[in-house]
Parts: C-alpha cells; structure tokens; sequence
C-alpha cells in the first residue's frame, strides 16, 4: 500500500544535511541493491528527478543522493534487479552511515509503503531495407506557348 501525500519537498541530500526525520516523501531513482532480511527487505536507490507522475528520471548527469527504503515482506533480488527504475513512497525514520568504496556515506532510510517498480522499456531494432526502385514516371506540364 503507498502512503497517500502530501509528500514533502526535499530531496534526500537536503534530508541528511537537516537530519529530517518524520517527513512523507516519494523518491525514485535507480536500484543500487536489494537486500532481503528475515522479515523485510531493504532496497539502496540512487536518487533520481521524478517526472510528474512519479516516474524517475534516467538522466545519470545528476543524482539526489541515495537512499534506503525496506518495507515488510520479500522481494525477489531478480526481479529488482541493479540497475531497474523504483519509485517508493514513506517516512523518514532515521539516518545511517554505510560504506560507498572508501567513504563513509550517511542516508535517509524510509519505512515504506509497496515499491513501484516501473517496467523495462522494449529494445527498438530499426531494420534498413533497400528504398524501392522509382519506377513511377513524373510528368510535368509542357511548357506555355509564346
């Protein structure tokens, strides 16, 4: 079930630098991980811009940070697979440090509501065939008589 909004406006970096805790939010971006537990599963996400409607963005130019998001429950790590587009809804209920590389990297986590997860658009082929021969005649009028 997604939390109904309002949701508030802050993206998850401006989260962190206020340690905002309580706010609804609605987040999205791209999958980093998902991480089953006993009874929850936790999904890391690279924040994305969120189109109206709430579908990420995939412009990779600019992130909003990361963040984490578990709601009760499993999810397949298949199926929400690195690299697929997520929307999640929630609240913030706390801050924690993990390791990206070397740095140390405190995010927002969310108690969440059901994930979206948004579907993987179809590969488009376009196929070149030969243009067809022009075999129709034009025919212009003739010229005006002087």
């Amino acid at each position: 079930m997604k939390p109904s909004g309002p949701y508030a406006d802050l993206t998850p970096q401006d989260a962190v630098r206020t340690d905002y805790l309580g706010a609804r939010v609605r987040w999205g971006g791209e999958l980093i991980t998902t991480e089953p537990q006993a009874d929850r599963t936790c999904f890391i996400v690279l924040a994305l811009p969120l189109y109206a409607g709430g579908e990420p963005r995939e412009s990779r130019s600019r992130s909003l940070g990361r963040f984490v998001a578990c709601n009760s429950g499993f999810y397949d790590p298949a199926l929400y697979a690195k690299g697929r587009l997520i929307t999640i809804a929630g609240d913030i209920t706390r801050f924690e440090t993990r390791k990206v590389g070397g740095y140390a990297y405190h995010m927002p986590v969310l108690k969440a509501g059901a994930p979206h997860l948004w579907p993987i658009e179809p590969q488009i082929r376009y196929i070149t065939v030969p243009a067809a021969p022009l075999w129709y005649p034009v025919y212009y009028p003739p010229p005006p008589k002087r």
